[in-house]
C-alpha cells in the first residue's frame, strides 16, 4: 500500500527493509518484526 511505502521510505531502516524485500521477495522474521514495529509507531504518531 502507498501508506506502507511512504512510512518505510521515510526511514533509513525502512529503506533497508524494502531493499531486502526487493532482492529476495520475502522478509526474514526479524525484519518482518522490525517492519511491523515501525509501521505501528508511524500509525501511532499520525493519529
Amino acid at each position: 500500500s502507498q501508506k506502507v511505502h511512504t512510512a518505510l521510505g521515510s526511514n533509513p531502516e525502512g529503506e533497508e527493509i524494502m531493499s531486502e524485500y526487493n532482492k529476495t521477495k520475502t522478509l526474514s522474521d526479524a525484519t518482518r518484526r522490525q517492519m511491523v514495529n515501525m509501521l505501528v509507531a508511524d500509525m501511532i504518531e499520525s493519529h
